[in-house]
């Protein structure tokens, strides 16, 4: 998580980004599953891939999610590590690596339990 966690952004959501949330899509790499289903606040704390969330030409899934409580922000974290990271076409292939070596090992750990 900690590579992960240089690659993202913590905010605080803007008129804006509520504007911009509440209209999401796929196809823009955002989905309403990323806030649990639920809208989002001016305020609420987010998190965004530092890469390509500002980006019109991005396209993998969770590029912004807004954990539905501060509890929730590891499970984000990883979320975006899992989900959006291996598929960005915007984070640099080193970083795509490292984090799924990390992945790989965590793996094993698990399986090793």
């Amino acid at each position: 998580d900690s590579v992960a966690c240089q690659n993202i952004q913590v905010f605080r959501a803007s008129p804006e980004d509520v504007a911009d949330h509440s209209g999401s899509s796929p196809e823009r790499g955002e989905d309403k599953s990323s806030t649990g289903g639920s809208s989002i606040a001016v305020g609420q704390v987010g998190l965004r891939c530092i890469h390509c969330s500002r980006s019109p030409l991005a396209s993998a899934i969770y590029n912004t999610v807004f954990p539905g409580s501060i509890g929730s922000m590891g499970a984000s974290i990883r979320m975006m590590s899992q989900r959006h990271f291996p598929a960005c076409g915007m984070t640099p292939h080193d970083v795509q690596e490292v984090m799924a070596r990390a992945a790989d090992e965590e793996a094993d750990k698990r399986m090793r339990r």
